[in-house]
C-alpha cells in the first residue's frame, strides 16, 4: 500500500523498513525487492556478513520509511546502517536520532505520513 502511494507521488528510489520482530527486518525498494535481514547476516563479532556488507555499501536511497515502532538496538543498528538522504519514522526517544523527521504514533500515522511527503513533494525538497 505505501509502495502505491509513493508511486502515485512519483517518489523513486525509496525504501520502506519492515520490522518483522525483535531480530528480523524486511527492507522493501521502490522497485519491490524485499531484503531480509537477520541476525544471521551477522558473524559473532556482531560485524556485517559480506552480502548485508555489499548491501549497505552499494545502495544509496533518496527517501527511507518505517513505520515501526520498535526501538531494539537490532532495529537501530540497521537503520542507522542503512543509507538514505531522507529518512522518516515514527517518533520513539530511543530512535530519534536516527530519522530526520519523526511521526506520532498517537494518531494516524498513515495520515502524518501522507501530509509529511504532500508537504515534501509541494514544498519541491529533494533530499
Amino acid at each position: 500500500e505505501v509502495i502505491a502511494f509513493l508511486e502515485d507521488l512519483n517518489i523513486v528510489n525509496s525504501l520502506f523498513v519492515i520490522c518483522l520482530n525483535e531480530l528480523e527486518i524486511s527492507v522493501v525498494n521502490d522497485k519491490q525487492d524485499v531484503l531480509t535481514i537477520s541476525y544471521l547476516d551477522f558473524n559473532l563479532l556482531a560485524n556485517e556478513k559480506n552480502r548485508l556488507k555489499n548491501y549497505f555499501e552499494n545502495n544509496k536511497f533518496d527517501l527511507l520509511i518505517s513505520l515501526s515502532s520498535n526501538s531494539s538496538q537490532f532495529y537501530n543498528l540497521i537503520i542507522s546502517k542503512l543509507k538514505a538522504d531522507l529518512k522518516v519514522g515514527i517518533y520513539n526517544k530511543e530512535n530519534i536520532n536516527l530519522f530526520d523527521i519523526t511521526i506520532s504514533d498517537e494518531n494516524d500515522y498513515k495520515k502524518q505520513f501522507e501530509q509529511t511527503i504532500h508537504y515534501l513533494v509541494s514544498l519541491n525538497i529533494n533530499a
